[in-house]
């Protein structure tokens, strides 16, 4: 009997070892790791290939890619930009994802 308890104690232990090192390492999503200057594995990039003129819109945007993780610009599904002055939607086309667009109290002139 006490040997199974032995196992068990020692079965539990592992399992939470193991669980530790998962989330440890999924806190680690958004680091590249390289053993002997060979790259192992790296995390996509964020998607930057746009141009935005009115500067509000832009950091809207760039922050919206960043909280979504977005690689691609068909990745980019919602856009929240609330009162923050903004005056142009300019190149928001490159966005063909998009389905929820929020500009509330915003007077976008240059559509």
């Amino acid at each position: 009997m006490r040997g199974i308890m032995v196992l068990r104690g020692k079965l539990v232990q592992t399992i939470a070892a193991f669980g530790l090192a998962l989330s440890l390492l999924g806190g680690c999503q958004d680091y590249s790791f390289s053993v002997n200057e060979k790259t192992l594995y790296e995390p996509p990039r964020l998607f930057s290939d746009f141009s935005i003129d009115d500067a509000t819109l832009r950091a809207c945007v760039e922050q919206a890619i960043r909280d979504g993780r977005v690689t691609a610009a068909d990745q980019l599904r919602e856009l929240n930009c609330s009162s923050a002055g903004i005056r142009s939607l300019a190149g928001l086309e490159s966005f063909t994802g998009l389905r929820q667009l929020g500009f509330d109290r915003d007077r976008a002139y240059h559509a």
